[in-house]
């Protein structure tokens, strides 16, 4: 069952503690013991050399990642919404002559309960009487509640995320790029604490 389709760049290290939202999709009730990610053009930044980008790194099985279960096996229950969190257990690196093997050890869960996540896409509508917007992934679309009532939802243009919120309930438009940092719930929705303007 195919749950995501396309290209998704993304910086391992700005996920620790925090998931990326990969799609909404309705999967079919059964029994489930492999999932499968494929991967390409992997980058590497030492903590000693930050600056620089390493680039001779070889994929492993041609680019395509198996993900170990946990249960041992993910079971989805007909009419049951869940979440399913994949889990880069360690970027782990094993050096090969003058080049480096990525072997990163993935785990997936089934889980009931909200989790801290990111969602990056465009706006497809907007209704700001209910206080939400919807976020197209590559599959499905995310309805994302934010507050322009105290506490008020940050909004953020990306030039200037580290200082006072520089958008509005304005901004927030249909066809507006944002990344929404938030609460991801088991129904599909989420909760936006800040919402950056891309």
């Amino acid at each position: 069952e195919v749950v995501f389709t396309g290209a998704l760049e993304l910086n391992l290290l700005d996920l620790m503690g925090v998931s990326e939202a990969l799609s909404n999709a309705e999967i079919p009730a059964g029994t489930y013991k492999k999932v499968r990610l494929h991967y390409e053009n992997p980058r590497l930044y030492l903590a000693a050399d930050p600056e620089t980008e390493i680039t001779d790194i070889q994929e492993t099985a041609n680019g395509s990642l198996f993900v170990n279960m946990n249960n041992p096996a993910l079971v989805l229950t007909a009419g049951e919404a869940s979440l399913i969190i994949l889990d880069f257990g360690g970027i782990h690196l094993v050096p090969a002559g003058n080049k480096y093997v990525l072997t990163p050890k993935l785990t997936a869960d089934l889980t009931q309960s909200p989790a801290a996540a990111v969602v990056t896409g465009t706006i497809t509508a907007v209704d700001t009487g209910a206080n939400e917007i919807t976020v197209a992934l590559a599959e499905g679309d995310i309805t994302v509640a934010y507050s322009d009532t105290e506490p008020v939802t940050p909004i953020y243009k990306l030039a200037d995320l580290e200082g006072a919120p520089t958008g509005t309930e304005a901004n927030l438009i249909v066809g507006a790029s944002v990344s929404v940092d938030g609460t991801m719930h088991v129904d599909g929705s989420m909760t936006a604490n800040r919402i950056n303007l891309l």
